[in-house]
Order: structure tokens, then sequence, then C-alpha cells
């Protein structure tokens, strides 16, 4: 049976927001940067825990930090992140 539900990483999101790159969390961690480059980019299909709980320490996080679970039907590609709630009226 397929999963209704997918993980979100939000790593890209954690990143960001204390201004690290991924070069800086390679480093710090140890991970290779293509490793670090997929989870960033939500390409990866799993991770070690071992590389999960260097992650977490590098970055001072929980692991609900850095994952959550949402509806596989949602479909994020269609949307532009930046606009998301936004609402637009068009017209006179």
């Amino acid at each position: 049976m397929e999963p209704k539900n997918k993980i979100k990483i939000k790593l890209s999101g954690i990143l960001g927001s204390i201004r690290m790159s991924q070069k800086e969390l390679s480093d710090a961690t140890g991970i290779r940067a293509a490793t670090i480059n997929k989870l960033y980019n939500e390409k990866a299909s799993e991770i070690s825990f071992k590389n999960l709980l260097a992650i977490c320490e590098a970055l001072n996080c929980s692991i609900s930090d850095l994952f959550e679970i949402v509806p596989k039907d949602k479909d994020e590609n269609n949307s532009i992140p930046h606009l998301d709630g936004l609402i637009f009226f068009i017209g006179d």
C-alpha cells in the first residue's frame, strides 16, 4: 500500500534562517556536500541516524525541527513559496 503522506525536509529553511551555507554544514558535520545538497533540495530518500544526529548537533535543533509529515497529494511544486498565503485582487 502506497503511503498517503510524505516527509518534508526543512533543512533549507533552517540554514537560511541562521545564514549557514551547505558547505559550512558539511564542514561542521563531516557529511559529504552531496548528501547535504540532497537533503537541502528534498531529493534524499533516506538518512542515517549518524548523519541525522550530526546535523541536529551542528544546528542545535531536534529531529522534529528538520522534518514534517505532510499529505502526499499536496502539490507544492505548483506553488510559488514567497507568494503562498497572499490574496491577489485582479480587476477594477
